[in-house]
């Protein structure tokens, strides 16, 4: 089952950023992160490494660099190979229940994607009916699929 977070909306999603920014532990920062880090490894690459490198230093709650990087990141449009690299992370949740053939098919679905006959929705998707059946919290507490 999502969690809260997983279904906040919009306008949820900016109180508790104006919360954090204010009153934000490490603890919360690296939440938000877990919530954060396979979007924005959607849209760049190269943000996804930055964010990382901003919170190697655990005496810092760098809240408002976080949240730069993380509203940059989700203005840049996907390309095929930024997003298929996100979905191939998000995959690998699954590689310890997928049996060949699912690998095979979801697979399948990442070429028809890059080919444009898939959309990102649809890969989404199917990678949530996964996290899903497979109940993996992590990816379902995380903001990748509603955003």
């Amino acid at each position: 089952m999502k969690t809260q977070c997983a279904y906040l909306g919009v306008e949820d999603r900016a109180k508790l950023r104006e919360r954090l920014l204010v009153e934000g532990k490490t603890r919360d920062l690296e939440q938000e992160w877990a919530r954060y880090k396979y979007s924005v490894l959607e849209h760049s690459q190269t943000i996804y490494n930055d964010i990382r490198s901003l919170l190697k230093d655990k005496s810092k709650t760098p809240f408002v660099e976080f949240y730069g990087y993380v509203d940059q990141a989700l203005r840049i449009p996907p390309d095929a190979g930024t997003a298929i690299n996100a979905y191939q992370h998000v995959a690998g949740y699954f590689k310890t229940f997928w049996d060949t053939n699912q690998k095979m098919e979801f697979g399948i679905l990442l070429e028809e994607f890059r080919a444009q006959k898939r959309t990102s929705e649809e890969i989404k998707a199917y990678l949530e009916k996964e996290a899903l059946r497979h109940n993996v919290v992590y990816l379902l507490d995380s903001y990748f699929f509603t955003i």
